[in-house]
């Protein structure tokens, strides 16, 4: 077989393999963390300055849903807002009947979007996600206060 045959047969190979890892890599995410597409129809989300005009009001829940991670790097929170592990979550501790805002910190709100129905299917027929989650709350300079 020539040098040059040999070589683009090898180099297709390798473009095959890297291609078959790629699909495998967007296959796993896709299980994994679903797709914002897939959720989208699922929630309605709230933006920032509906949020902060609805802070006074008694019948509004705001939940933190932040990884973790960084839930632990922070020493903030959105005013009035109520800490949930996003990996078991406590209903119990939320008072029903209200308004709810989930934010979080994940690209397009994947958190949030992700633990929507569990909130409604537990009771909590009126919940929302933060649009841009705890960066957009951060960047228009919105209140927080420690946690």
């Amino acid at each position: 077989m020539p040098v040059n045959r040999h070589n683009d047969i090898i180099s297709r190979r390798v473009a095959m393999n890297k291609t078959f890892r790629v699909l495998i890599l967007s296959l796993l995410c896709t299980t994994l963390f679903g797709t914002s597409s897939a959720t989208s129809a699922q929630y309605s989300k709230v933006s920032r300055e509906q949020l902060f005009n609805e802070l006074n009001n008694p019948r509004l829940t705001i939940v933190d849903l932040r990884e973790n991670q960084y839930w632990k790097e922070s020493g903030f929170k959105i005013k009035k807002a109520v800490r949930l592990n996003p990996d078991s979550p406590d209903f119990k501790s939320l008072k029903r009947g209200g308004t709810v805002v989930l934010y979080c910190v994940c690209p397009d709100e994947r958190q949030s979007a992700a633990l929507t129905q569990q909130f409604i299917d537990n009771g909590f027929e009126y919940t929302y996600v933060l649009s841009g989650g705890w960066n957009s709350w951060i960047d228009a300079r919105y209140p927080v206060e420690r946690k």
